[in-house]
């Protein structure tokens, strides 16, 4: 219990102890358009793998009862919920990584294969942030992609 919300118990305050907000990160300003990113390409196998899990979370019940061709149509259904899952929960496990607003991009719409961006050519901000290796390789392995070799590069991309 932090010397704060003690001191407001030993006082007696009829108001609810507060603890200090968590700083949120500021977000790396990105320009309008970018032919170059860096990141984590997720195949359709990954989206299918978090979509699972996203969906088991919201909506247990349901997720019990489905077949697993239902339940790979519903997967589909709501890919950018899953999509925005996967930022969110990267970004919650590693805080360093520097936090883009921009930072799910389709890579290939035949293969469905997408990249979680971790900088890009959009700005000379994106470009030059620091994304430590040991993020990266945590990230990877967090995706549970380390077992494929997969690897964060610079990929070709079309964000405009």
């Amino acid at each position: 219990m932090s010397t704060t919300i003690a001191t407001q118990l030993d006082a007696g305050t009829s108001a609810p102890p507060t603890e200090p907000l968590p700083v949120r990160r500021k977000l790396i300003p990105q320009g309008r358009t970018a032919n170059r990113a860096y990141g984590i390409m997720l195949d359709e196998e990954t989206l299918y793998r978090w979509g699972s899990k996203l969906y088991q979370e919201v909506r247990p019940r349901q997720f019990a009862r489905l077949s697993k061709e239902e339940l790979r149509d519903e997967i589909e259904d709501t890919l950018p919920a899953t999509l925005m899952y996967v930022a969110r929960e990267v970004y919650s496990a590693f805080p360093t990584i520097p936090r883009l607003r921009r930072n799910i991009v389709l890579l290939d719409p035949v293969q469905g294969t997408w990249l979680l961006v971790l900088k890009d050519n959009s700005s000379p901000a994106a470009f030059n942030v620091e994304v430590r290796p040991e993020d990266v390789q945590g990230a990877i392995t967090f995706l549970g992609l380390e077992d494929e070799n997969r690897q964060a590069k610079w990929y070709k991309v079309r964000v405009e």
